[in-house]
């Protein structure tokens, strides 16, 4: 690269833009991730990526962060928790807060070339009110001055937001799905779309324009359903699309829940939400040199990453978690913070050589149930602490022999899905 300076990336350590810093770092950028929470970027990090701490509604982090920085792309989701956002504050106010905060940052740092992620079907005139927000976003964006670039379709991936409810669905003999039967998506494979991303960073055709992207496969939910149980070896699911009435009735319990800005849900099934959303991809196509993935291509992509995360070793509680506080605790064990003081250690009986932590507590429990129902299975984030389905919380024996650990009070062992 003969510019040496990092690319930075807002929303690094979500769904796709986990992708787009490693597409970057494949093709030789240095790249910046402004993170809430190092903690969670702590895989990124490699040679030439560095995270620093910040918030796209924080505008004195955005603008440290694009101190010398060539490029900025953004992957923020509009319906995903923001906590830094203020009081009484919408979804669409959230997001051109935060987009009104990433501009002036890139003008004060002389920084023109910006990369946005919006969606297929965005309008001003669309009937939908989340379309029509982020309509407003992009009006932002394209009166700016900056080389901007915007605009997906449903992004097919494990980890993703709408491809979740395949996923999740297919696996299951009854589907609870938020959108209509007779919507149209065009799709778009996650790691395509990251690749997209990389390549037109420095490509100057695509300065102020927006690009529908995705396949030439255009499929309803309950298509891209069925095609997923054939490829998984099982029967089509019941598919119950939730009456879209009902959905709004419960959005705001739904949106607190998630802790989604108000009216992310309302917007998203409210008046208009069925329309299709397919869009054009001929202008990209003549920037781009590979052709799209395939829905199936990218489904069955999707669908190993889904069956070798569950096939995995159940992780521990590492998101609310700290290491067990004995002076000899084992590698991977961990504690629930919050745990009272007698439910840290429960010793067994010595001559049997183990012993147990015991680190479930109520709150635990109010995670779990939650994550029971049927509606907030559909409607939240395809990952973190309420995702997937909950089979149990499996108690997992500590691995070392109180031989091993010289006699450990309490070997750290604990609960885990």
């Amino acid at each position: 690269m003969d510019d040496d300076r990092p690319v930075l990336v807002i929303g690094a350590t979500g769904f796709l833009g986990r992708r787009v810093v490693s597409g970057l770092t494949a093709d030789g950028h240095r790249v910046r991730c402004l993170v809430r929470d190092p903690r969670r970027a702590a895989d990124l990090l490699a040679d030439r990526v560095e995270v620093v701490r910040g918030d796209m509604l924080a505008a004195e982090t955005v603008s440290a962060a694009a101190q010398r920085a060539r490029a900025v792309i953004v992957c923020v989701h509009t319906l995903s928790p923001q906590p830094g956002r203020q009081a009484g504050h919408g979804f669409v106010d959230v997001e051109a807060a935060g987009a009104g905060n990433i501009i002036d940052a890139c003008r004060a740092k002389d920084v023109s070339r910006l990369l946005y992620v919006t969606s297929i079907g965005v309008a001003s005139d669309a009937r939908s009110s989340w379309l029509r927000g982020r309509a407003r976003v992009e009006e932002l964006l394209f009166t700016s001055g900056l080389d901007v670039t915007v605009r997906p379709g449903m992004i097919v991936g494990h980890g993703g937001d709408g491809f979740g409810m395949v996923e999740r669905g297919a696996r299951r003999r009854a589907a609870v799905l938020l959108s209509s039967p007779r919507q149209r998506f065009r799709t778009v494979a996650v790691d395509d779309l990251a690749r997209q991303l990389v390549a037109l960073l420095g490509d100057p055709r695509s300065f102020g324009r927006h690009f529908d992207v995705g396949s030439d496969d255009v499929l309803t939910i309950d298509e891209m359903l069925d095609l997923a149980a054939e490829h998984l070896g099982r029967p089509h699911p019941a598919k119950v699309h939730l009456p879209r009435s009902v959905i709004a009735r419960i959005a705001p319990a739904i949106e607190r829940a998630a802790r989604m800005p108000p009216g992310a849900v309302r917007g998203f099934v409210g008046e208009g939400s069925d329309a299709d959303m397919i869009g054009d991809t001929t202008a990209i196509r003549a920037l781009l040199d590979q052709p799209p993935w395939p829905f199936r291509e990218a489904m069955a992509q999707a669908l190993h990453e889904g069956s070798a995360t569950t096939a995995a070793p159940a992780r521990s509680l590492a998101w609310t978690t700290r290491r067990c506080g004995c002076a000899r605790a084992v590698d991977g064990c961990r504690l629930r913070r919050g745990t009272s003081a007698s439910e840290r250690h429960r010793r067994n009986d010595p001559a049997r050589g183990t012993s147990r932590c015991i680190i479930v507590n109520r709150r635990v429990m109010t995670a779990v149930r939650a994550a029971q129902s049927p509606i907030l299975n559909s409607a939240r984030p395809a990952a973190g602490p309420l995702s997937g389905r909950f089979f149990g919380l499996r108690r997992r024996r500590c691995a070392s022999r109180q031989s091993r650990n010289g006699g450990c009070p309490g070997s750290p062992a604990g609960f885990s899905w």
